[in-house]
C-alpha cells in the first residue's frame, strides 16, 4: 500500500509541482511540449503520490485533473464524469498506479489506464446526449424522472437556481457583443471565451491585445489565447500585426 511522502517532505513537494504545473508546455514544436491531457493526468498522478492529506487525496486528484482541462480549453470535461468509471474499475486503478511507481515512476501505466477510463467516459456521454436528442421537448417526454432532492424539488431545478447568475452574467455579455460583431457573423458560433475577449478589447482604452494579456485576463494558457484571438481575426473582427516578437490584435469597428 502507498503510504505518501513524510510530511516535511509534502510542502516542498507540492511546491515543486505548483512551480511545474505553471510551466509553458504548450509549444508543439519544443523539445519542452506536453500534450494537456498528459500534464492533467500526471498532476492526478503526483498527488495521489505525495497525498497531502489525511483523506480525500482522490476528489483533490480528479478536481485539479478537471482544473488543468479546463484552463488548456477542454470544457467539454465540465460534463463529463471519470468518477463512476474510476470506481467500476478501482483494482485496474490501483494496478496501474502501482506498476507507475515500480517502474521507476513510468507514468506510462498509469497514462494508459487513464486514457482507457476516457475513452469509456466520452463514449458514455455521448451516448446518453444521442438519447436525450430523440426526446422533444426535452423536459416532458424524458422517459424517466428526474430525482427529486430532500427540498423536494428536481436536481435539474437546484442546478438551474444556482445557475441563473451565471446564465445571467453570459446574456450580458452576449448582449454587449452584439454591438460589436457584425450582422452576417452569427453569434452562436462565438464561444464564451470569444465573447469575453470581444468585451475585454471593448473595456480597454486601447483595444490592443495580445495572447499573454487575454490569458492572463481570462485565465487559460496562451496557447487557448492566441487560438481564440485568431479565430476572431479570421471572422473579421480583430485585426493582427506583428510587433517585435509577438502578434497585437485590435479590435475592428464594426
Amino acid at each position: 500500500m502507498h503510504h505518501g511522502a513524510k510530511a516535511g517532505e509534502i510542502e516542498p513537494r507540492i511546491s515543486q509541482l505548483a512551480e511545474w504545473i505553471n510551466l509553458p508546455h504548450d509549444d508543439i514544436d519544443a523539445g519542452s511540449y506536453l500534450h494537456p491531457l498528459i500534464k492533467s493526468i500526471a498532476l492526478h498522478f503526483c498527488i495521489g503520490f505525495i497525498r497531502p492529506l489525511g483523506s480525500k487525496n482522490g476528489c483533490l486528484a480528479r478536481a485539479l485533473f478537471y482544473w488543468c482541462m479546463y484552463r488548456h480549453g477542454y470544457d467539454a470535461f465540465r460534463y463529463i464524469s471519470l468518477s463512476e468509471m474510476l470506481l467500476k474499475n478501482k483494482s485496474q486503478y490501483w494496478r496501474s498506479f502501482i506498476s507507475t511507481e515500480d517502474d521507476h515512476l513510468d507514468l506510462t501505466y498509469f497514462a494508459e489506464h487513464q486514457c482507457e477510463i476516457l475513452v469509456q467516459a466520452i463514449a458514455d456521454f455521448v451516448g446518453f446526449r444521442v438519447e436525450l436528442e430523440k426526446f422533444s421537448p426535452l423536459n416532458s417526454e424524458l422517459p424517466f424522472d428526474i430525482p427529486k432532492t430532500s427540498q423536494g424539488r428536481s436536481s435539474s431545478d437546484n442546478d438551474n437556481t444556482k445557475a441563473e447568475s451565471e446564465v445571467g452574467l453570459d446574456v450580458e455579455v452576449a448582449e454587449q457583443a452584439k454591438e460589436t460583431v457584425p450582422a452576417d457573423v452569427d453569434l452562436s458560433t462565438l464561444s464564451d471565451q470569444a465573447l469575453s475577449v470581444i468585451e475585454l478589447a471593448k473595456s480597454r482604452e486601447d483595444s490592443d491585445l495580445t495572447a499573454k494579456l487575454v490569458a492572463e485576463q481570462c485565465s487559460v494558457t496562451e496557447a487557448v489565447a492566441r487560438a481564440i484571438l485568431n479565430e476572431l481575426t479570421d471572422k473579421s473582427l480583430f485585426s493582427r500585426e506583428r510587433v517585435k516578437r509577438q502578434y497585437v490584435y485590435s479590435l475592428l469597428d464594426n
